[in-house]
């Protein structure tokens, strides 16, 4: 700065270096750097003077800033890295666990024992070669308890908010510890209300209290839920939830009978059926299909049956029904998810699959290809 001084004077120093004096100059560009390095949210490539670095150090510069922009992303988003995907066990997806909109069940005097408790039969569907799908509900005595006989979406919504919490120890222990705050946080974003707090301790105890039946013949063939058991305890006066998973689901999970999906793709769609029905068709485009067969177009058959087989509708009206599921197919369709494109012929869908591309093989997998 003293050479440019006495170069081109005073007056031309000034207008660069918006100072009268080369001292004044050189004490606002330490407090600039100083500043510079204080601020979290300025980037290494903020620095004043990095054009005048080697391009060696310019490079290693823009690559700390794309890998600390890359760990925020991550870090920011629910559940972190695994957030980034959504994973359901199968048997939420092949029976109707899914409910479009909030179903109220009755107290129940018809009692089913399971396992040696005495369960409230809340609900019981019969489908195809004599089989049924029982809702059972045990209230354990809890007053709170209860108030909620009800399903709703939000039920699967909290289950993969916890499946997202889960670590190396999951499959060996089932349990899942996650600090309460976060499941609010996951599940109804920033909310510091204490009753957003209480409503998340209800909605637990609602899912260690739900049990779903198979039954065949007469007799039962699988028997599962969402929670075994929920614990609460304080560290450092934040509230932990010590979670176990139950333990058929927790089985699907060891043994990878799971279905996954890009949980952006899931941010784009409005409609719950929707969110359902794109799980069924991922399982099926996984499930069934080669990559060199989705490639040829091939149309695959799914009737109302199909459909009302894995959802549970709000009416029982097929028609209306099938309305729905044509509504989620086109908002499906519109998000780019799973599918390209279907027909509808009376009660019958005819999907065609989009290729299985080799970033979601990689990521959502495992399939066997031919």
């Amino acid at each position: 700065m003293n050479l440019y001084m006495q170069r081109f004077g005073s007056n031309e120093f000034k207008k660069q270096f918006h100072s009268l004096t080369v001292e004044e100059a050189t004490m606002k560009i330490l407090e600039e750097i100083e500043a510079w390095a204080k601020d979290p949210s300025k980037k290494m490539s903020d620095y004043r003077y990095i054009r005048e670095k080697h391009d060696y150090q310019v490079k290693a510069v823009l690559e700390s800033d794309l890998i600390v922009e890359i760990t925020e992303i991550l870090t920011s988003y629910p559940g972190g890295i695994k957030g980034l995907i959504s994973e359901e066990p199968d048997a939420y997806i092949t029976n109707p666990v899914s409910t479009p909109k909030k179903i109220t069940y009755k107290r129940s005097q018809t009692l089913v024992d399971q396992g040696g408790e005495q369960l409230e039969l809340l609900s019981e569907r019969d489908f195809e070669q004599n089989e049924s799908f029982q809702i059972l509900f045990g209230s354990q005595g809890s007053l709170e308890l209860d108030v909620q006989r009800a399903m709703d979406p939000i039920d699967r919504e909290v289950f993969g908010a916890i499946i997202n919490h889960r670590s190396t120890n999951f499959l060996k222990t089932r349990i899942i510890t996650v600090k309460l705050g976060e499941l609010v946080r996951d599940v109804h974003g920033q909310r510091k209300s204490s009753r957003y707090y209480q409503n998340m301790r209800n909605r637990l105890a609602k899912l260690r209290s739900l049990t779903f039946r198979l039954v065949q013949e007469g007799k039962e063939t699988a028997v599962f839920g969402f929670l075994d058991k929920v614990e609460y305890y304080d560290e450092d006066s934040t509230e932990i939830a010590e979670i176990t998973i139950n333990s058929y689901v927790h089985q699907q999970f060891v043994e990878r009978q799971t279905t996954k999906i890009y949980s952006e793709m899931l941010q784009g769609l409005s409609n719950n059926v929707s969110r359902s029905i794109v799980f069924i068709l991922q399982k099926e485009r996984f499930a069934e299909y080669s990559q060199e067969s989705i490639a040829l177009d091939e149309e695959q058959q799914y009737d109302y049956g199909f459909f009302n087989r894995r959802i549970t509708f709000n009416t029982r009206n097929q028609e209306t029904n099938m309305g729905i599921i044509e509504m989620a197919l086109q908002e499906i369709i519109g998000n780019n998810i799973c599918i390209k494109d279907y027909r509808r012929v009376q009660d019958v869908f005819y999907v065609k699959f989009l290729p299985i591309t080799d970033m979601e093989l990689a990521d959502l997998g495992p399939i066997k290809l031919q």
